[in-house]
């Protein structure tokens, strides 16, 4: 019984060391897989610690990446900003050099234009003071260019009209006033006017007389003309100053053709009484005209010819007549209805008194009579003065008394609006506008 309880008890203390052992054992399992728990926890612990560490790590990469990122990020900002900055400033620059090269373009363009400008002026001034001693020394071919303007428009007015002309006193005996006055006839016709020229002769005349011994008389500026004074004049006028006319107007190139009164009857008169202090006086071989036979005068003179008509008339009975020049020269223009007529003489025109130092630049036919009834116009200034009035009457449009000793007294008269001498006319009635009459 007792090795019974024994081994009951051993077995039982077996048992309990089994259990213990169990335990011990679980105890040990326990602790072992507590350790091996922990260890795995460690090692999970780690693991996760690891994983974590490196999620850390990443993180912490990825930051410092993202740091660098950052860092390289405001590094490339900066440089792309730089570049930027730099572009901008270089643009900046190019704009600032472009407005300084501009500015300086400006300046040197500027500076270039005044000196441009210097030289323009000093070429301007250097012409204009060139132009000026030019004009300076041109003043006088200017001043002839301002009177053929002046002229233009007397030329329109009067081409193709007929001009006669009384030749006489110095402008006959002056050579250079000879040729001045043959200059100006020749011109008129050339630039189309029709001029007549009826001379007179009377210094010639008298000069002839002398040489015969023939003692002249005049009787209201007419001369007294017997049978032996009249044979001088028509050999005179005729014979010499008419030819010598003709001469000098061939000579200077015109195409002139010498007639007197007797050819072809040109001037028909009959003798001439004079009325002195009342009483009818004979002057001798003096002749009135009665008719002017025009029509050869016309053909002539609208052709390329300058008739130069020498005062001398026939009368019915055959025989010569003196007649006087002016008075010749008036019936003419009248007989043709000239437009002009124009009387040379040694006096500057018809003055108002013997102390007037001009002459009256325009008469009207009125005015004209009334002088002659003042007794202001007499002697020689009578005849000259009724023959433009006759003329003027008959259709004359103006006659002229002028001074043929002023050289090319013609042109002066009838192409200036001052003229030279004294003009009569019916009207005052301007040829064009701006004519001061």
């Amino acid at each position: 019984m007792t090795g019974v309880k024994e081994k009951e008890k051993q077995k039982k203390e077996e048992k309990l060391t089994e259990k213990q052992e169990e335990k011990v054992t679980e105890k040990k399992n326990e602790k072992v897989t507590e350790k091996q728990e922990e260890k795995l926890t460690e090692k999970k612990n780690e693991k996760v610690t690891e994983k974590q560490e490196e999620k850390l790590t990443e993180k912490k990469n990825e930051k410092v990446t993202e740091k660098k990122n950052e860092k390289v990020t405001e590094k490339q900002e900066e440089k792309v900003t730089e570049k930027k900055n730099e572009k901008v400033t270089e643009k900046q620059e190019e704009k600032l050099t472009e407005k300084k090269n501009e500015k300086v373009t400006e300046k040197q363009e500027e500076k270039v234009t005044e000196k441009q400008e210097e030289k323009v002026t000093e070429k301007k001034n250097e012409t204009d003071s060139g132009l000026d001693r030019n004009l300076a020394n041109m003043d006088g071919e200017i001043k002839k260019a301002e009177i053929l303007i002046e002229a233009l428009p007397y030329m329109q007015r009067l081409s193709g009209q007929t001009v006669v002309i009384k030749y006489g006193g110095a402008a006959m005996i002056n050579e250079t006033l000879k040729n001045t006055v043959m200059d100006d006839i020749i011109l008129l016709k050339y630039i189309g006017l029709n001029p007549i020229v009826v001379h007179g002769g009377g210094p010639e005349i008298t000069k002839a007389l002398k040489a015969f011994d023939i003692t002249s008389e005049f009787v209201n500026g007419l001369r007294v003309t017997d049978e032996r004074t009249m044979e001088v004049a028509q050999m005179v006028l005729v014979g010499k100053t008419n030819k010598e006319i003709v001469s000098l107007l061939n000579k200077k190139g015109g195409k002139a053709i010498g007639l007197s009164g007797i050819d072809g009857s040109l001037i028909e008169c009959e003798r001439l009484t004079m009325s002195v202090e009342g009483s009818d006086t004979d002057i001798g071989y003096v002749g009135k005209i009665t008719n002017i036979n025009s029509n050869v005068l016309a053909l002539i003179a609208k052709d390329e010819y300058i008739p130069v008509v020498a005062p001398i008339g026939v009368g019915k009975d055959g025989h010569s007549y003196n007649i006087n020049a002016d008075t010749a020269a008036a019936e003419i223009a009248a007989a043709l209805k000239a437009e002009k007529l124009i009387l040379l003489t040694d006096v500057d025109g018809v003055r108002a008194s013997e102390n007037c130092d001009s002459p009256i630049p325009v008469l009207t036919s009125e005015q004209a009579y009334e002088l002659i009834d003042a007794k202001v116009i007499s002697k020689g200034m009578i005849p000259k003065v009724l023959g433009c009035l006759d003329a003027i009457n008959a259709g004359v449009g103006r006659s002229h008394i002028i001074d043929g000793r002023i050289p090319h007294c013609i042109l002066l008269e009838i192409f200036t609006n001052k003229g030279i001498g004294t003009m009569i006319l019916k009207d005052r009635i301007p040829y064009y506008e701006a004519e001061q009459i």
